[in-house]
């Protein structure tokens, strides 16, 4: 059997060829976060969680230990795969521009990030006259649970109480998450957009927040005091 593979296509076609194969790469890579890695990583909670209970009696204090580490590390993991098919899902599809309510979405995603915190509350301080902005909802809502999310896990998950507001702006629409835990360390402070420079989830989910507040067009500022907590702000700007 003779088989011919031309991988150097027309000089002409050679552009849309190549966004061709871009497309396929993303969705295999979609493919690969979106299903197949959750799957696996939920099954070895799952098995983490079932050696724990049938096998517990036979482990000692170590052996429990590396057991409980494990299914941390899983857990980790897992919601590390799950922020990154959001920026795959994010990538092929932003989601209509709409009229958002921000209460509304910010109700979804407290929700949401509750599912693995607890112990905190949330505050609103909504400005009637700023309570809709011209963003998707799906990436408001998106927004909100990453910054949410970094303001009750930052530094060890110390802050009780999370306010979310917003204003009405001479351009816009400023909105903004503060919590009132430790604040930012200094040192964090020049990378703290970057991709992972805050290590985990955590890292990524700030970065994904940026490219997303670009890819609106709108601002961003950070504010924070030692033991004073920080506040994320956003401004979206309106005709």
């Amino acid at each position: 059997m003779d088989l011919q593979y031309d991988f150097n296509p027309d000089p002409a076609n050679h552009s849309r060829r190549g966004i061709e194969q871009l497309e396929r790469l993303l969705g295999c890579f979609q493919k690969a976060l979106g299903h197949e890695l959750p799957n696996q990583l939920v099954a070895l909670q799952g098995l983490a969680r079932l050696i724990e209970m049938e096998q517990a009696d036979r482990l000692d204090d170590e052996g429990r230990a590396h057991l409980l580490r494990l299914a941390d590390l899983a857990r980790r993991a897992d919601g590390l795969v799950r922020t990154l098919a959001e920026v795959g899902r994010l990538t092929c599809d932003r989601g209509p521009v709409e009229e958002a309510s921000l209460l509304e979405a910010a109700h979804e995603a407290a929700a949401e990030v509750n599912l693995t915190a607890s112990g905190w509350s949330v505050r609103y301080a909504i400005d009637p006259q700023a309570t809709v902005v011209p963003v998707s909802r799906r990436s408001l809502r998106l927004v909100l649970v990453h910054l949410l999310r970094n303001a009750v896990q930052a530094d060890g998950g110390c802050a009780s109480c999370v306010e979310v507001g917003s204003r009405r702006a001479r351009d816009g629409v400023e909105w903004w998450v503060k919590d009132d835990g430790r604040g930012l360390p200094e040192t964090q402070a020049p990378r703290l957009f970057e991709c992972f420079a805050g290590g985990g989830t955590a890292g990524l989910g700030l970065f994904l927040v940026r490219q997303i507040v670009a890819g609106w067009g709108g601002a961003m500022r950070v504010h924070s005091e030692p033991g004073a907590g920080a506040t994320f702000a956003v401004l979206i700007r309106t005709p």
